[in-house]
């Protein structure tokens, strides 16, 4: 079945799967999708006052069967979308954009923009979880930069109690347990890692402070201590502007 496009309207459902595949597919020389007009469109209202939509306006469950006992080691996919540039001029492409926007019709509660879950069920072993996995892979030039995840914050209203670009939280509640780190970095065996660690590209994006920490008094203290340098155990390197500066480290801790 070769249809250029498929558009489903409120209240009527397209048409129903018989047989598979099904191919939906426009010629090179079709106008859609072109501009603002899209080539698969749902236009859909969740009208119940006390169900709200939780499942999805669009959901696909992909099942592999219990009963099978090989597996040629690939995992399954239960959603790919691709997008590929073959024009003979530069472009820019996205291979998905989600939005979810508040409204001014009233106030809401929360705004998600995606959300994702990576779940191992009890008595499962998996040797493995990631919650996201992103490869960028650069085979041509980029003259300018490459970031592997880009975070634009605007916030033009009023300033939140607490804000950050990216926010890490620990919520096991049924082990006491600490996660390994908050931040981990490393490098394949061919190459030369990074650079630096954190780094901050114009003159004024850091206002107070290059890090703040909760005074526990034991990791981080902030109380009088006695000791001195004299059990010096090495050093980090820190770059202040152009300047290359050393943080001397202690092997005994202060008391």
């Amino acid at each position: 079945m070769v249809q250029e496009g498929l558009r489903s309207v409120r209240g009527a459902a397209a048409p129903p799967f018989t047989a598979g595949p099904y191919t939906w597919a426009n010629t090179t020389t079709s106008t859609v999708p072109a501009s603002t007009t899209p080539w698969l469109m749902f236009d859909l209202f969740s009208n119940s006052p006390t169900a709200p939509a939780r499942n999805g306006a669009l959901n696909v469950t992909l099942n592999r069967y219990i009963a099978m006992t090989t597996w040629d080691g690939n995992a399954d996919c239960a959603l790919k979308v691709q997008c590929n540039n073959q024009i003979a001029c530069p472009a820019g492409q996205r291979s998905t954009a989600i939005a979810y926007q508040a409204r001014a019709y009233a106030d809401c509660t929360k705004v998600v923009g995606v959300e994702g879950n990576s779940r191992v069920n009890v008595g499962v072993t998996c040797p493995t979880v990631y919650g996201i996995n992103h490869t960028v892979e650069i085979y041509g030039t980029v003259a300018t930069v490459m970031y592997g995840l880009y975070m634009d914050m605007r916030n033009e209203g009023a300033a939140p109690t607490t804000s950050a670009a990216l926010f890490v939280n620990n919520s096991n509640a049924s082990l006491g347990t600490a996660v390994g780190a908050a931040l981990m970095v490393s490098k394949g065996s061919v190459n030369l890692g990074f650079d630096y660690l954190i780094d901050s590209l114009s003159a004024d994006c850091i206002n107070t402070a290059v890090l703040r920490v909760y005074d526990d008094g034991d990791v981080c203290n902030d109380t009088v201590s006695t000791g001195s340098f004299a059990s010096a155990a090495g050093y980090l390197t820190v770059v202040v502007g152009t300047a290359t500066r050393y943080i001397h480290l202690s092997s005994a801790k202060p008391t």
